[in-house]
């Protein structure tokens, strides 16, 4: 029943704050070029696509922290463009250093499975292509134990954003309350 509540509540706060899906379109069409690019030529797409992702390291935290603001104060009656930019501004650092330590720590995690996939190949050439049943069984653990803890990771993660905005708590605060947040739900 809380879901279908959460449903009507934020169907209500688009209702009357339509100006979240245009700023959530605008977002969304920033990134549209890298889609076309691949028309023109493959390489080119590959470089633009680098370009993007890069400078969306630095600008999704801002919109993150402005579009949570904007909808934080469209639940309780109408919400403005400026809302947005003040949100941003007022939490970017923390967004974003919370934001780069998930970034790098999903790097390390991708290393860690690349290095995986590695072992795995090596350990089947090193068998002369006949993989014993022991050693797949091992890799398949450590594979599975990889990528448990970085999904458990980020389950934990996932509320540090609105705990950062909403309960306007710094980077390490706004991860603690996360923590504790989905502590209590699971």
């Amino acid at each position: 029943m809380a879901v279908i509540s959460a449903f009507r509540t934020a169907g209500r706060a688009i209702l009357r704050n339509p100006i979240v899906l245009v700023v959530t379109a605008l977002f969304g069409a920033v990134q549209l070029p890298q889609l076309l690019t691949h028309i023109i030529d493959p390489f080119l797409a590959d470089v633009f696509s680098l370009v993007v992702s890069f400078v969306m390291i630095f600008v999704s935290p801002f919109f993150q922290a402005g579009l949570i603001g904007m909808v934080n104060e469209g639940i309780d009656g109408r919400t403005k463009l400026g809302t947005f930019v003040s949100e941003g501004k007022d939490h970017y650092v923390s967004m974003l250093g919370i934001y780069l330590f998930v970034v790098a720590m999903s790097f390390v995690f991708g290393i860690l499975v690349i290095f995986g996939a590695f072992a795995g190949v090596g350990a089947t050439f090193a068998t002369g292509g006949e993989a014993s049943l022991p050693a797949i069984g091992v890799l398949g653990m450590i594979a599975l134990l990889v990528v448990g803890a970085y999904l458990l990771t980020v389950f934990f993660f996932q509320f540090y954003a609105q705990a950062i905005v909403i309960d306007d708590l710094g980077a390490v605060a706004g991860v603690k309350h996360s923590f504790r947040c989905v502590g209590r739900i699971s």
